[in-house]
């Protein structure tokens, strides 16, 4: 053999070597942990309503535990049947059909209290006596509308909060078989972050009843995604609590104002400047009764 033949299989050989290392690290690699690329495996699938950048082997863990990793993440073409799923499609069709029907009797409600106003205003100027009998009505007609507002709006949310409640994501993943008897029909998936912009990972819950999960017709194991809540709908009730914060200081303003006005029984009792007399009256009154149960009190002692 020349030399350069020699040089040659010096090369084919530390070629080899290093192929040879390589696998080997890639082996030892993808078996570190509690799942090993040799072991049995199982196959299960979740449908989630949100992934927020889960991607393809991330983790899998059985609570706390690796388990395995997911292979795949895809938007499922048709809505899957899951409890979940049922409940968001119900709250959908019932809000749909009550946003419409308020749509309908808002319109004809505020055409009512438009006309009311013009009536109110032409009667107070004619006949304030009966303007002022008028405006009640006119009070109960806008407080009913700004009530059924609310309402409405109370149902645009809950039609948002149901839509994005639907379980549309479909998240297959590999666990090791020797987990597989962990996994119950009440066992349940939620979507981790290791910290606020880290990893994500899927936590599948043990289960805690004898009855075995639920399987498609290929045997795979379906898990059923848990409800998270999301960012939009904690803004979306503080928004709630806010507006109804607005509307409890906007009528405490107004009755705070016919109070200061003079207006009603209270309004009346509390503007009453013989009402200040009066009380003046009582109590020099009972401070002069008490000087005497004083003086008699002395004169017995």
């Amino acid at each position: 053999m020349d030399r350069r033949s020699r040089f040659a299989w010096t090369q084919l050989k530390v070629g080899i070597f290093v192929v040879v290392a390589l696998v080997i690290a890639a082996v030892g690699i993808l078996s570190i942990g509690n799942v090993s690329i040799f072991a049995p495996k199982a196959k299960a699938k979740t449908y989630l309503a949100g992934v927020s950048g889960l991607k393809q082997g991330d983790v899998v863990l059985l609570q706390g535990v690796e388990v395995g990793n997911v292979t795949d993440v895809r938007i499922a073409k048709d809505t899957p049947p899951t409890d979940i799923n049922r409940s968001a499609e119900q709250a959908i069709k019932e809000n749909t059909q009550k946003i419409e029907i308020m749509q309908a009797r808002l319109l004809t409600r505020r055409d009512e209290l438009n006309a009311m106003r013009n009536d109110y205003e032409k009667l107070l100027r004619e006949d304030p006596q009966r303007a002022r009998v008028m405006q009640k009505d006119l009070e109960r007609a806008q407080s009913l509308t700004e009530s059924e507002i609310r309402e409405l709006d109370n149902a645009k949310t809950k039609l948002d909060n149901a839509k994005g409640s639907l379980q549309n994501i479909e998240v297959t993943m590999v666990i090791g078989k020797k987990y597989e008897d962990w996994i119950k029909k009440d066992s349940s998936v939620e979507l981790g972050s290791a910290g606020l912009l880290g990893d994500k990972y899927i936590e599948i819950s043990l289960g805690r009843t004898g009855i075995p999960p639920d399987r498609d017709n290929n045997g795979v194991i379906l898990i059923a995604g848990s409800k998270v809540t999301d960012i939009r709908q904690i803004i979306t009730g503080v928004d709630d609590i806010i507006a109804n914060f607005g509307t409890l200081s906007t009528r405490i303003e107004s009755i705070m104002s016919k109070f200061d006005e003079g207006q009603g029984t209270v309004g009346k009792f509390i503007n009453d400047p013989a009402f200040y007399d009066n009380l003046n009256t009582t109590v020099l009154s009972a401070q002069h009764t008490i000087g005497n149960a004083d003086n008699m009190l002395s004169g017995v002692q």
